[in-house]
Formats: structure tokens, sequence, C-alpha cells
């Protein structure tokens, strides 16, 4: 049981590390888009690369999906800008 609740934990920490999410949620005044002072309006399954390495999605909720490369402890990595992402991480 408690490798179990070990291997649980590892495997929770390793999939978190690779990758940072940042949700915003949606603007009931703009059905079927998604809005923020980084990417402006975009439309509902529409995305677009931020800036430095990472990617904004407007889901069919019409909520907004931030993904940039996550925080590898131990392995400092510097991104590769001339890839979209996710290659660039």
């Amino acid at each position: 049981m408690k490798w179990t609740l070990f291997a649980i934990v590892v495997l929770s920490v390793v999939s978190v590390v690779f990758s940072a999410l940042a949700f915003q949620p949606k603007d009931p005044t703009k059905p079927g888009h998604c809005y923020s002072d980084t990417t402006g309006p975009m439309k509902n399954q529409e995305s677009k690369p931020l800036k430095g390495c990472g990617v904004a999605s407007c889901q069919s909720d019409g909520t907004l999906v931030f993904e940039t490369c996550g925080v590898i402890v131990g392995r400092p990595t510097k991104p590769d800008l001339s890839k979209p992402y996710p290659d660039c991480c």
C-alpha cells in the first residue's frame, strides 16, 4: 500500500513539472469568445502562440487555457524560441 501511494505521488509530481497551465474563466458578457489582455479576443476552439514559449487556447465553454513550459527541478533549460510550443521547451 505504501508503494502504491508513493508511486501515485511521484507520478503526479512528474506530470505537473513538464508543463504549466493557467485557466481564465469565461466572460459571461461575451458568449462564444474568450478574452485576456495577453491574447485579445479569441473565438471558441481558437489557439494563439504566446510571446516566448507557450500557447493560449479558447475552449468550447469559453474558458481560456494558457500552456507554457514547466519547471524541472535540478535541470535548468533555456527555451528554443525558434520552435513552436511545445517543441520550444
